[in-house]
């Protein structure tokens, strides 16, 4: 759901703008200084000011109070500034690594059901179950040893600043050819402190290798995609965190720079990208001890030259750059709450990406906080790249995870990557079905006719389909197939579609018994990826009418308002000379002829207020209805009319009709 920007939400805005308390907050530093969960109350609304410099991880509405992220200079500052707060963690590091399994419990583990043929297994990683950098590279050379032809051998972008390789792997069907077809990128870990999306992102690898050739998706997006995976691209903080907590939980966000003049290390990665870098110091900090600190220039950082350089060289459809944690989907912009241009378009992907997760989607700076110098905003602004922020992970797991949400976590957001990548190109989807009577036109399908079908459908995606098609099957040895396959020509990116000018079509058995059920699918899409409707209808017949007082066809009378409505022996009712008021009613009803047919009074219709009913402009009163359904060819109906009040009829004891027989 695309949700309002919240007041407490745009307090964290404020609380983005680090200053050097807060950069001691927020600096996991060489003294060890400990994470703390603080919990800050307030009688009044609290205010970005009150809470500037501190890492927000919840904020209820009412904003009387916040949970953060404190060091010791922290609760130092919390104090100076006269709010009241409790501690309710200690220290976060180990409470995370409390959380996870040790080497003990891993090596017990049962081999899960996807990523069992690597080692170690997905979810079974040697830090409390995720995978160390080295790990992470040992996955990437097995992967593309099992799959040596839907994937390449891993590639470095460039070194980080203690000279670690950013490896990145292609999947595709060709994968060591550069092909003309739409390129989707997934990166993860630019915070050294957020396991699980990089863990997300391997799984969607692996189901991809697993499943190509076998699941009609994985296969269409492996042959129609070229799919980019850099699972860290911040090696030497992770690194860090791997050395200082090796069963997990460290806390250590940045990358490992010396920062001159200063002992704080480290620079935001994920916000030393170009586009808007330093636009304000509420989405990024000028302070090197603060946890959003975002360098001293533009790509200052190796990590993120190596990936603007990977950005510019590629022309990519779809991004996402992955992160932990509160269970949001974010879109650009993030350094400012003025929405993009294309935004309907995200908000139609982010929906679809999030139908299975349950995300809110919607801009970063209005759905969380603005930030600037980021991912997303790059390949926005820069490469018109559709991108995306996935912060996976609720409050409750946090920047690690349980071990035992590794996998329901990967799981969880399976069908979010995959959507991204169909929208990196042509992503078409069936959204309605309509049956069209071609043989007497009063839509009832009848026996011998011909129906023609229309499907309609939605491009969501940033490609243009030049090969879509429309198909008609059906199982009912009782039609068929007449136009069984149509070409809907070129279908641009977020545009409809529909094949109403080339009709599918197909024809009933005239001999098919009234009352049968007939279910036909329809499937739209291209290259072996298709999206089905299923409809099902039953054949029926219709009717011819006579009689007098009454006349029409197919279940529509026309009364007579100057002739008697009602012929019977008590008199008769002129509505020329006698309006009907709110109070009288018409009573319709179907008998069968001379008991012919059992069942009784078979389709009774509500009262009808005479004074309600519209006119055809020539004094005539229109009352639609329908007529029964599924009776045997040849069966006569007789339908009854009657005028009453409230109280009974209005001196009529007899009533009059139309005869109906099955055709």
């Amino acid at each position: 759901m695309r949700l309002a920007p919240s007041a407490v939400l745009l307090c964290v805005a404020l609380a983005m703008c680090l200053s050097p308390v807060a950069a001691q907050q927020s600096n996991v530093s060489e003294s060890r200084d400990t994470a703390r969960l603080v919990a800050v109350t307030s009688a009044e609304p609290l205010t970005g000011v009150d809470l500037a410099g501190f890492d927000i991880v919840d904020a209820p509405d009412d904003r009387l109070s916040a949970m953060v992220i404190a060091w010791s200079a922290g609760l130092v500052e919390l104090q100076q500034r006269g709010l009241t707060f409790q501690v309710i963690e200690e220290d976060l590091e180990r409470f995370y690594a409390s959380r996870l399994a040790t080497p003990d419990e891993l090596a017990q583990m049962a081999a899960p059901s996807a990523g069992s043929t690597v080692t170690p297994p997905f979810g079974q990683g040697s830090m409390g179950g995720y995978y160390i950098f080295d790990e992470v590279v040992s996955i990437l050379d097995q992967l593309a040893a099992q799959h040596p032809t839907i994937m390449t051998t891993k590639q470095s972008l460039g070194l980080s600043i203690e000279g670690r390789d950013l490896w990145a792997v292609k999947v595709s069907d060709n994968p060591g050819i550069d092909e003309a077809e739409p390129e989707v990128r997934f990166d993860a870990l630019h915070h050294a402190r957020e396991p699980a999306a990089m863990q997300t992102q391997l799984y969607f690898l692996i189901w991809l290798l697993d499943n190509y050739g076998s699941d009609p998706l994985a296969t269409y997006l492996v042959n129609e995609r070229e799919i980019w995976f850099i699972p860290v691209v911040n090696p030497d903080g992770y690194e860090y965190n791997k050395r200082n907590n090796p069963n997990g939980g460290g806390m250590w966000r940045k990358n490992r720079r010396i920062n001159q003049g200063t002992s704080a290390k480290g620079v935001d990665l994920n916000r030393n990208y170009p586009f808007q870098w330093g636009f304000d110091n509420i989405g990024s900090s000028p302070t090197p001890s603060s946890s959003t600190y975002r360098g001293t220039g533009p790509a200052s950082e190796p990590e993120v030259a190596a990936m603007t350089a990977f950005m510019a060289a590629h022309d990519f459809g779809t991004a996402l750059s992955m992160h932990t944690y509160s269970d949001l989907w974010l879109a650009p912009l993030g350094y400012t709450s003025t929405l993009p241009v294309n935004d309907a378009d995200y908000d139609e992907v982010g929906a679809l990406a999030t139908a299975v997760n349950g995300y809110p989607y919607g801009p970063g700076a209005v759905l969380l906080y603005p930030a600037n110098g980021i991912t997303i905003d790059t390949d926005h602004g820069v490469h018109n790249t559709m991108s995306w922020t996935p912060e996976i992970g609720s409050q409750f797991d946090g920047f690690w995870p349980a071990t035992n949400k590794i996998i329901p976590l990967a799981q969880k957001n399976l069908e979010a990557l995959q959507v991204t990548a169909l929208a990196g190109g042509p992503f078409l989807r069936a959204t309605g079905l309509q049956l069209i009577d071609e043989g007497d036109g009063d839509g009832i399908l009848e026996p011998g006719e011909t129906v023609a079908v229309i499907i309609s459908g939605r491009n969501s995606g940033m490609g243009t389909s030049n090969g879509a098609t429309a198909s008609l099957s059906t199982t009912s040895p009782d039609a068929s197939l007449v136009t069984a396959s149509v070409s809907l020509g070129a279908w641009a990116g977020f545009s409809d579609a529909d094949n109403s000018a080339t009709p599918l079509r197909f024809q009933i058995d005239s001999n098919i018994p009234t009352g049968t059920s007939v279910s036909i699918v329809v499937a739209m899409g291209e290259l072996g990826l298709t999206d089905d409707l299923t409809t099902t209808f039953t054949v029926d017949n219709d009717w011819a009418v006579s009689g007098p007082g009454l006349a029409g066809v197919n279940g529509v009378p026309v009364l007579s308002a100057q002739g008697a409505l009602i012929a019977a022996q008590a008199g008769s009712l002129d509505l020329a000379a006698a309006a009907p008021s709110a109070s009288t009613y018409l009573v319709l009803g179907f008998n069968a002829l001379n008991g012919a047919f059992k069942g009784g009074v078979l389709v009774p219709t509500p009262d009808v207020v005479l004074s309600s009913l519209a006119t055809d402009g020539a004094g005539e009163l229109q009352l639609p209805f329908a007529w029964p359904q599924n009776v045997p060819t040849g069966t006569q109906i007789w339908a009854q009319y009657w005028v009453q009040d409230a109280v009974g009829p209005v001196g009529f004891s007899a009533s009059n009709g139309l005869v109906g027989t099955g055709q």
